[in-house]
C-alpha cells in the first residue's frame, strides 16, 4: 500500500501573502509542510483563471480544450446559451434559482465535464484505489450519491428541485448537500449563511472525521474556498487571515497523530491553490463594460437560447469570451478591431486557421503561433512564431521561449481558444476586469481570470513524498498521483466501471 495522499486546494492562494505569513510566522502547520517537504511560489494555473476551469483542471489533468470548462460563465454551442455558475445574485434571479442549482450540483459533472477523459476519482477506482472528495465541486466518481436539496434552497425553487442521484468517489461530501451517515453535519458550520457547509471551517473538520473514523481513502481532495470571497472584498494582499484559519485547520488534522512528524509518516500532504488575484481599481474606467462597447449588435441574454443573436458576451471577470453564435466572420473581424483599440485589454486573441493570433490592446503589436517548430518553451513544449512577442512578454533566449508576465502563454492560450472554437478570448491589464450582463464586479477589492502572473501563479507544498514535481502546473497532480499509487492510464472507455 502506498501512503495516503490529502491534497488540500486553497482557493485565491496568493504566494505574495504566504511568504508574508512565513515571515510573520503566522501558519506553523503550513511551515512545517514547506520545511518537510517541496515548496514552490509559481506554480502555474490554467487560463481562465476561474474556479470552475481550474477545479477541473486539477481533477483531470487537463486545460478546458479536454475537460470543457470553459470559465464561470461560457457559451454553450449545443444548447446554444450561456451557462453560468450563478456569477451574482441578479445573474440567479436572471436565470432561475433552480437552474443554477442543477448546474452547479449535476451539470457541471455530468453534462459539461467531458465524458472522455477520467477524473482522479475514477482513474484511482478503476483500478482499486480508493477516493474521496470534500466540498470540490469537480467530484464525478463511479458511486451513487443523492444531492439533499436543504429546505431554503428548495423553497427558493418553490420545491421544484428535489434530492437527484449523482456520481462520486468512495467517500463524498458536498457540505449538507452529500453528508454521509457518519458525518455529524452539526460539528462545523453549515447554516445558509455558511453556503451550507461549503467553507474552510467544514472542510477541515470533515477531514478530521474522517481521519478519526478512519475512513480516510488512499486519495482525498479537500477544498478550501473562504480565502476568495475575503480576497474579492478586501483585495489579494490582504488575505492573511483566511490562510491563517486554513493552517489552524491542517494544524488539527496534524494534531490527530499525537507529533506532526508522526502525521507525515503516514499521510502525504499536497497544498496548491486554484488561482490567485489581481486587485482592482476604483474608478469607472477601471470596468471595461463590453455590453456598452457592442451596444449597437443583438446580444444572447442570460437565460435565452440563441435565435438570430449576433454575439454571446461571457464576462469573467479579468476575462471574457465573446462567441458568434451565426459564424460571422465579418462581424467577428470587426469586434477584435474595436476591441484593439482597448488599451486596457492586454490581449484579444482568436484562431485563424492553424494560428493562434494575439493582438494586444491600443498598441497594435501582433504576435501568432503554432505548435511545432524550432523554438521550445520551459516545459519542453516546441513552437513556431512570428511578429511580437512583447503581445506576451516573452523573449528568446537562444531558441528557448522565456515567460515574463504571461507564464507558460503559449499553451493555455491554444487550449482556451481550443475549448470555443471561433471565439474571441479577452484578458485585461491588472487593475481592470470585464463587465457585462449580471457580471461580478469587484472595485477597490480582488479578481481574477486573466492570464496574467498575478492571477496565474500560485503556492504548491508538496510534503511526505519523495518526489518533487518540476516546472509545476495545477493539470500536474494526474499524472503525478497515479504515478505515485502506481496507476496505469487507460484509455477512458477501458476504464473499469465500480459499482
Amino acid at each position: 500500500m502506498e501512503k495516503k495522499v490529502v491534497l488540500c486546494v486553497i482557493d485565491s492562494f496568493n504566494p505574495i501573502v504566504l511568504e508574508d505569513c512565513f515571515r510573520r510566522d503566522w501558519v506553523p502547520a503550513l511551515q512545517f509542510l514547506r520545511n518537510n517537504g517541496f515548496y514552490h511560489k509559481d506554480c502555474v494555473s490554467v487560463f481562465p483563471t476561474m474556479t470552475p476551469t481550474a477545479a477541473a483542471s486539477i481533477a483531470t489533468g487537463h486545460h478546458p480544450d479536454r475537460h470543457g470548462i470553459g470559465g464561470f460563465i461560457w457559451y454553450h454551442p449545443t444548447e446554444k446559451r450561456i451557462v453560468n455558475y450563478g456569477a451574482t445574485p441578479m445573474a440567479i434571479k436572471q436565470i432561475g434559482a433552480k437552474q443554477v442549482i442543477k448546474e452547479l450540483i449535476y451539470n457541471l459533472n455530468t453534462r459539461h465535464l467531458s465524458p472522455s477523459i477520467p477524473t482522479l476519482y475514477e482513474a484511482l477506482n478503476s483500478q482499486g484505489v480508493s477516493s474521496g472528495c470534500i466540498n470540490f465541486f469537480v467530484n464525478r466518481g463511479y458511486h451513487s450519491y443523492d444531492a439533499v436539496i436543504p429546505f431554503s434552497l428548495r423553497l427558493l425553487t418553490r420545491f421544484q428541485l428535489k434530492t437527484q442521484s449523482i456520481k462520486g468517489p468512495d467517500e463524498l461530501i458536498l457540505g449538507k448537500v452529500v453528508c454521509p451517515k457518519w458525518l455529524n453535519p452539526k460539528g462545523a458550520p453549515a447554516a445558509p449563511w455558511n453556503k451550507f457547509g461549503v467553507n474552510d471551517l467544514f472542510s477541515g473538520y470533515a477531514l478530521k472525521e474522517m481521519i478519526k473514523k478512519d475512513r480516510l481513502p488512499s486519495f482525498t481532495l479537500a477544498y478550501f474556498p473562504d480565502t476568495d470571497a475575503m480576497a474579492h472584498d478586501h483585495g489579494p494582499m490582504r488575505t492573511h487571515k483566511s490562510i491563517r484559519r486554513v493552517d489552524r485547520q491542517l494544524a488539527g488534522v496534524l494534531n490527530l497523530f499525537g507529533s506532526w512528524d508522526k502525521a507525515l509518516e503516514e499521510i502525504a500532504f499536497i497544498v496548491v491553490g486554484d488561482h490567485s488575484q489581481t486587485l482592482i481599481g476604483k474608478s469607472r474606467r477601471h470596468l471595461i463594460d463590453l455590453v456598452e462597447k457592442f451596444d449597437k449588435l443583438d446580444q444572447l441574454r442570460l437565460g435565452s437560447r440563441h435565435q438570430n443573436e449576433t454575439l454571446a458576451i461571457s464576462p469573467n471577470e479579468r476575462m471574457a469570451i465573446v462567441n458568434f453564435p451565426t459564424g460571422d466572420t465579418v462581424i467577428r473581424e470587426t469586434v477584435i478591431r474595436i476591441l484593439a483599440r482597448d488599451y486596457r485589454i492586454s490581449q484579444v486573441m482568436w484562431k485563424q486557421g492553424d494560428e493562434y493570433r494575439v493582438v494586444q490592446g491600443g498598441s497594435g503589436r501582433k504576435l501568432a503561433f503554432k505548435p511545432g517548430g524550432n523554438y521550445w518553451d520551459r516545459y519542453n513544449q516546441d513552437w513556431s512564431w512570428h511578429g511580437d512577442l512583447k503581445v506576451l512578454d516573452m523573449r528568446l533566449q537562444d531558441c528557448q521561449l522565456v515567460d515574463g508576465d504571461y507564464p507558460n502563454a503559449f499553451y493555455r492560450v491554444k487550449a482556451a481558444l481550443e475549448s470555443s472554437p471561433g471565439a474571441v478570448f479577452l484578458s485585461a491589464l491588472p487593475g481592470y476586469e470585464f463587465k457585462g450582463e449580471h457580471a461580478p464586479l469587484h472595485p477597490g477589492g480582488g479578481s481574477h481570470g486573466s492570464l496574467h502572473k498575478e492571477d496565474s501563479l500560485v503556492p504548491l507544498i508538496i510534503a511526505g513524498l519523495e518526489k518533487d514535481i518540476s516546472n509545476p502546473r495545477i493539470t500536474s497532480f494526474m499524472s503525478y498521483l497515479t504515478d505515485h499509487f502506481a496507476v496505469k492510464l487507460e484509455h477512458p472507455q477501458k476504464l473499469k466501471t465500480v459499482t
